[in-house]
């Protein structure tokens, strides 16, 4: 899900997003980062698209990726705060759809699938996304 949704949203210059109801999920709210196991930071990032916590989702990911996407938006001349929000809310609207979809409202489920193929590495004792 990671590489295919980043990979379409560099090519498509990160596109607005529509909002998509999550209907009948049972989400929980989240502050703050949780990067202490593999599956903390896949359910991390998953609640703060899922909350469009774009701050909390940028944590999650590897010092490398967070280096590529800001070259990326370097090169493209926006601002990193804009796109770091367009980025949370493209993230949100696929987390959404697949939720309301295929899982039918199960989060739990779609974090165990989702962790599967997840690009995890661990860094100084954290669990990043990471995209080498």
């Amino acid at each position: 899900m990671f590489k295919k949704l980043i990979a379409a949203m560099l090519i498509l210059g990160f596109a607005s997003a529509v909002p998509v109801m999550a209907q009948g999920a049972k989400v929980p709210a989240i502050y703050k980062a949780d990067l202490s196991s593999k599956e903390a930071t896949v359910r991390t990032f998953m609640l703060a698209a899922y909350h469009n916590k774009a701050e909390i989702l940028w944590e999650c990911f590897a010092p490398s990726t967070q280096k590529q996407f800001e070259q990326l938006v370097k090169k493209q001349n926006k601002s990193l705060h804009e796109m770091k929000k367009l980025f949370c809310q493209e993230m949100h609207t696929s987390l959404r759809k697949e939720l309301s979809g295929k899982y039918k409202g199960n989060f739990d489920q779609m974090v165990k699938d989702t962790l599967k193929d997840a690009p995890i590495s661990k860094i100084n004792g954290k669990w990043y996304i990471d995209f080498k």
